[in-house]
C-alpha cells in the first residue's frame, strides 16, 4: 500500500469515527451538588447519567453516589421520575433545571435550592483521541 493510500485511509477511518461521535444519541453527563445545613446532615451528591444533550433530561442513570449526613444511596436506591428532570427515594427527592444548572432537593419537611456543576465531555477531545489513534495505526503499519 502506498502514502496516497495510507493517508486517504487515515482520512476516511477519522471521518467515520467522527460521523459516529456526532450521531450518538446520549452524552455522558456528571452532575455534583453539595448542601449544608439539613437537620439529617449535609448532602452530597455525585449523578451519573446519559442525556442527548447538557440542557435536555436525563435518558438513563448510570451512576449515583449521594449521602445525607451518614445515610449513602446509589443508582438501585432512587428512581428518575417521568420528567427525567428529578430523582426521588423514600427519604429525599430532587428536582433540577438543566438550562441553568440550578436544583431543589426535599428531605422530610425541608428544602433547600442548590446550583450544580456539570462535566460534558468536548467533541474536540474525542476527535483528538481518533486523530491519535489513527497516526498510531498508521505508524505501526509502517513499521511492517
Amino acid at each position: 500500500m502506498n502514502i496516497k493510500s495510507r493517508i486517504l485511509q487515515g482520512f476516511i477511518s477519522l471521518s467515520l469515527l467522527g460521523l459516529t461521535v456526532m450521531n450518538a444519541q446520549a452524552i455522558p453527563l456528571t452532575m455534583s451538588f453539595s448542601i449544608n445545613g439539613f437537620s439529617a446532615g449535609d448532602v452530597n451528591a455525585v449523578i451519573k447519567y446519559d442525556a442527548d444533550s447538557s440542557t435536555h433530561a436525563i435518558d438513563s442513570l448510570t451512576f449515583v453516589d449521594l449521602s445525607i449526613g451518614s445515610n449513602q444511596y446509589n443508582a438501585g436506591d432512587v428512581n428518575v421520575d417521568s420528567s427525567g428532570l428529578g430523582l426521588s427515594s423514600s427519604d429525599f427527592s430532587l428536582s433540577f433545571d438543566p438550562t441553568d444548572q440550578t436544583g431543589t432537593f426535599y428531605s422530610g419537611q425541608e428544602q433547600s435550592a442548590f446550583q450544580y456543576s456539570q462535566s460534558i465531555p468536548e467533541p474536540a477531545t474525542l476527535a483528538l483521541l481518533g486523530i491519535g489513534l489513527t497516526l498510531l495505526g498508521s505508524a505501526s503499519r509502517r513499521k511492517r
